[in-house]
């Protein structure tokens, strides 16, 4: 045992009643080195790391790498200089877009396609002849009995 470990473990360590001495393993987890805790945290929880790790990268690829081409909206754009190039427009470009003729009819566009979206999605998921949110009065419909043949489906209910 190493003279940093001796002493480490002379301080977590406290006399038991039959005067054996008792070493405090979590306090010589917290003592020990960053790089220990490190390694030991991999060495526990590597494969739940590593099943993380395209969720991660999911992230990072489709969340953190379009945020340079936000900055677009306030620079001048040059292709010379690439897209850390260039010099600061502000709201330039924004102001351009609110006074432009086709301001309205693009909004106007846009919220309509969600609303119809939004309605669409929420009459396609109540409409399902067999959805979970069925009324009791529907749980008998005959689009929603069992089929013979199938062996998944549970037996009709009897209220």
């Amino acid at each position: 045992m190493s003279a940093s470990r001796k002493t480490a473990a002379t301080t977590a360590a406290a006399p038991s009643g039959d005067g054996a001495v008792v070493v405090d393993n979590i306090q010589l987890a917290k003592q020990s080195p960053l790089g220990v805790k490190i390694v030991r945290h991999f060495k526990r929880y590597g494969a739940l790391w590593l099943m993380s790790l395209p969720a991660m990268c999911f992230i990072a690829l489709f969340a953190y790498v379009p945020m340079y081409g936000l900055r677009l909206a306030f620079y001048n754009y040059n292709p010379r200089e690439g897209l850390m190039g260039g010099t600061f427009a502000g709201f330039k470009y924004f102001n351009q877009f609110f006074k432009s003729g086709m301001f309205s009819n693009i909004l106007g566009n846009t919220l309509r396609i969600s609303l119809w979206t939004l309605v669409m999605a929420s009459s396609a998921r109540s409409s399902s002849p067999c959805s979970s949110t069925r009324s009791a009065r529907r749980r008998s419909s005959p689009s929603c009995r069992p089929s013979p043949t199938c062996r998944t489906s549970s037996p009709p209910s009897s209220s």
